[in-house]
């Protein structure tokens, strides 16, 4: 039983890792995305700040999972290379 409680612990430090680095690439790149997107788009328009958040929000709904997949392939095909 303790056994199965470390290695649960582990997974889990080693899984809130992951989250905490994916979200910080990944909110950023959203950021900067939806940003040159709104602008490229609309030019300025009145409603810019909301305009960017929505795109903002619908990126990232869209980036965050699917960087969760990724990393950790890259991560294993990373330490395969080297």
């Amino acid at each position: 039983m303790k056994q199965i409680m470390k290695w649960l612990v582990k997974i889990f430090y080693k899984l809130k890792e992951t989250l905490l680095f994916v979200f910080l690439v990944a909110f950023p790149l959203c950021m900067i995305n939806s940003f040159i997107a709104v602008v490229f788009h609309t030019e300025y328009e009145q409603d810019f700040i909301r305009s960017w958040m929505y795109t903002f929000a619908f990126n990232f709904l869209i980036t965050y999972p699917l960087a969760l997949l990724i990393v950790p392939i890259v991560k294993k095909i990373m330490e395969r290379i080297l």
